[in-house]
């Protein structure tokens, strides 16, 4: 199936079903997925040509635990501000930036935090956020109510019918839920520690 048709398709069975603000578990587990479920559907993925192997791993998991270590966000003391930075950047005057955000943390006393790892080492990096939204997401449980299951099961017939496409959205929305809610957690105690003024 082409892929404009697919798109097509998705968003008029969004539309109907009304699928962006389907709730479970207390989230809004479609608006978080839409992109990987439609992914799955036209047979994209993520990880379709990332190849890694024992050296990588190794020195991935070594890169975070040192920048859990040493540029842990949660180091930082409390400004008025607080800056999350595009991991998308661009080269300006021998470093690179965040294009888009630049002009507002420019020459200014605000709190950043880098989602990867970058040219400015005196920023925090996102690590340890991951860290420990891995570890949360353990202890995290997730019970579907009757009316939910009947909603999974009518959204897994319709995908089915419509793409021809086998998808488990019990395992997918579970896993999901699980890390949105282990993700929550982590940000209120960031931001209860730091008690940023503006968040960006």
């Amino acid at each position: 199936m082409d892929e404009y048709v697919v798109f097509k398709k998705f968003y008029e069975i969004e539309q109907k079903y009304n699928l962006i603000y389907l709730k479970i578990n207390d989230v809004y587990i479609w608006q978080y997925l839409r992109v990987d479920i439609v992914h799955q559907i036209v047979g994209i993925s993520n990880n379709s040509f990332v190849k890694t192997n024992k050296f990588q791993i190794l020195k991935k998991i070594f890169s975070i635990f040192k920048n859990s270590l040493f540029y842990n966000p949660f180091f930082l003391s409390s400004k008025k501000e607080l800056f999350f930075l595009n991991p998308r950047k661009k080269f300006y005057k021998g470093g690179y930036i965040d294009h888009i955000l630049y002009d507002f943390y420019k020459n200014k006393d605000v709190n950043i935090i880098d989602v990867d790892e970058n040219y400015r080492t005196s920023y925090k990096r996102y690590d340890v956020i991951t860290l420990m939204m891995g570890l949360y997401r353990k202890f995290e449980k997730v019970d579907f109510s009757t009316e939910e299951i009947e909603k999974i099961k009518q959204i897994q017939k319709v995908i089915y019918e419509n793409f021809n496409i086998e998808i488990d959205f019990f395992i997918l929305f579970e896993k999901y839920i699980k890390t949105f809610k282990a993700f929550y957690k982590v940000y209120y105690r960031l931001f209860k520690k730091l008690k940023p003024g503006n968040l960006t």
